[in-house]
C-alpha cells in the first residue's frame, strides 16, 4: 500500500529538478553576453540589399518578392487560426517506462494548439515572411537601396525580420528532422500517427523546413550568421521554461503532463540534465546545418532549376508524408 501510495504522490509532482534549473540559468546567462555583439553588427547585416534583393532577379523583382513572402506568411498564419479555431483530437504523450506520469489525453484546443514547439517555430517563421516580405515592399514602392539615413522605422524593421529568420529557419529544419526521425516513429510503435498524417500537421512539420529552404535557396538572400547562434539557444531555453511553467496546466485535475516525452522531469535528474544539453546542442548543430546549407547554396550560385533540385533534395532529408 505504501509503494501504491508513493507512485500516485510522484505522479502528482513533476518539478524540474534544481541542477535543470541552474543548468537553463546557466544556459541563458552564457548566451546573454553574446548579445551585445549580435546587435552591434545588426546594422550591417540587415542590410535593405541583402533583405530585398531576388536570388534571381531576371525572374522575379523585389516587388513580387515582397508579395510572395507576404502569401507564404499568410498562408503560415491561416494554419495557425485554423488549429485556434477548431476541436482538436486529443493527444496522450507515450513517455518513456521509466516515467513517474500517467498517461492521460491532453486536449488541444484553442491557444493550447499553440503551445507546441512546432507552433513556436511555424508563427515565428510566419512573421519572419511576414517582416522580410513588408520590408521589401517598402523598399521596392518608397526607398532606394543607395537611400541615406535608412528610416528609423525600416531600419528597426529590417533588424526584426533578419533576426526572426535567423531563429526560425534552422529551428524549423530542427523540428522536422525531430518529427521524421524520433516523434514519428515512436507514435508509429504505440500505433497513433494520427496527428502526424493529418494535412495541418504535416504543413507544420514539413511546409517549415520547406518555405525555409525556398526562401534561402530560390527567393531571397538572406544571410545566415554563426555568430548568431545564440539566439536559437535562447529561443530553445524559453520554450523549456514555458514546457515548465505548463506541467500543471494541462488537465483539470493538474496532473502533470509534458507534450513531449523527452521533457518528462520526472526522470532521473542525470537524464533531464542529459536531455536538456542535447536538445540545445542539437539546436547549435542546425544553426550551424542551416548555415552550410545556404553557404553551399551561394557558392555554387546555380540556376534556378539547379537551385530547385537542390532545394528539394536537402528537404527530402527532413521531411516524412507517411508511414
Amino acid at each position: 500500500m505504501s509503494q501504491m501510495s508513493q507512485m500516485s504522490q510522484m505522479s502528482q509532482t513533476a518539478h524540474p529538478p534544481i541542477v535543470a534549473v541552474a543548468f537553463i540559468v546557466l544556459v541563458l546567462s552564457t548566451c546573454a553576453t553574446y548579445m551585445p555583439n549580435i546587435f552591434s553588427s545588426l546594422d550591417s547585416a540587415a542590410t535593405a540589399e541583402a533583405l530585398s534583393t531576388p536570388r534571381f532577379e531576371d525572374f522575379i523583382s523585389k516587388t513580387e518578392l515582397g508579395y510572395i513572402r507576404i502569401f507564404i506568411a499568410l498562408l503560415i498564419f491561416s494554419v495557425s487560426i485554423y488549429r485556434i479555431t477548431s476541436k482538436q483530437n486529443k493527444m496522450t504523450i507515450p513517455y518513456l517506462e521509466s516515467s513517474k506520469l500517467r498517461k492521460l489525453p491532453i486536449s488541444m484546443n484553442g491557444f493550447r494548439s499553440q503551445m507546441m514547439f512546432t507552433a513556436w517555430t511555424w508563427n515565428l517563421l510566419g512573421l519572419a515572411f511576414a517582416l522580410n516580405g513588408i520590408v521589401s515592399l517598402l523598399i521596392a514602392y518608397n526607398h532606394s537601396d543607395n537611400e541615406v539615413p535608412v528610416p528609423a522605422y525600416l531600419k528597426n524593421l529590417m533588424r526584426c525580420a533578419l533576426l526572426s529568420f535567423e531563429i526560425a529557419a534552422p529551428t524549423s529544419m530542427m523540428v522536422s528532422s525531430f518529427v521524421r526521425y524520433i516523434l514519428w516513429p515512436r507514435a508509429l510503435k504505440n500505433g497513433d500517427t494520427i496527428n502526424f498524417r493529418n494535412i495541418w500537421s504535416q504543413l507544420q512539420h514539413n511546409g517549415n523546413v520547406i518555405v525555409s529552404l525556398v526562401e534561402a535557396g530560390i527567393l531571397g538572400r538572406i544571410p545566415m550568421r554563426l555568430d548568431y547562434t545564440p539566439l536559437a539557444v535562447i529561443f530553445g531555453s524559453l520554450y523549456v521554461l514555458q514546457t515548465w511553467a505548463m506541467t500543471n496546466r494541462w488537465l483539470e485535475s493538474k496532473d502533470p503532463q509534458f507534450v513531449y516525452f523527452f521533457f518528462d522531469t520526472t526522470l532521473d535528474k542525470k537524464i533531464v540534465v542529459f536531455v536538456l544539453g542535447a536538445l540545445l546542442f542539437t539546436m547549435i548543430l542546425f544553426h550551424c546545418m542551416f548555415f552550410s546549407t545556404t553557404a553551399l547554396i551561394n557558392h555554387l550560385d546555380g540556376g534556378v532549376l539547379f537551385n530547385t533540385f537542390l532545394v528539394a533534395g536537402v528537404a527530402s532529408c527532413f521531411c516524412r508524408f507517411r508511414d
